[in-house]
């Protein structure tokens, strides 16, 4: 393998940039504009306020309950779409049971639609005839 040479480092040449950066860096921060009308004075710029970042909306994934789908397939589809534990996939399946619907995460928008798409495409449940496909699910914005 062939070793690249070091090229020379010229510190003058490196002085001089670090001096025009500089120098342009100031010019940035200040302006030539006149203080007051008929004054030829120089003003110095307010430095930028620093912006204030806003959580992004949150959104709610919503599971719906329907009688063609197991507590097996639910609890096999929440560990694996949503990274549940096996306690926590069981307790969404029992409220999505009885309740009719679970909330099973909130998140942005973005990552709430992959999700409510991906248990959409999750399939069919294998361990019933009549399971017509995929179980249902929404999104919705959450309350601030």
């Amino acid at each position: 393998m062939i070793q690249p040479t070091p090229l020379p480092i010229d510190t003058r040449a490196s002085q001089r940039k670090l001096n025009r950066m500089a120098t342009a860096l100031t010019a940035f921060n200040t302006t030539s504009a006149p203080t007051k009308p008929g004054d030829g004075g120089t003003s110095v710029m307010d430095a930028p306020t620093e912006t204030k970042r806003r959580p992004a909306p949150q959104y709610h994934v919503i599971l719906h309950n329907d009688d063609f789908h197991t507590y097996q397939y639910v609890v096999r589809m929440l560990v694996q779409l949503f990274r549940k534990t096996i306690e926590q996939a069981f307790q969404h399946a029992c409220e999505v049971d009885t309740a009719g619907v679970t909330i099973v995460d909130t998140t942005t928008l973005e990552r709430a639609e992959l999700k409510r798409d991906q248990i959409l495409a999750f399939g069919k449940d294998p361990e019933l005839q009549a399971s017509p496909g995929s179980m249902c699910a929404t999104i919705e914005p959450a309350p601030e």
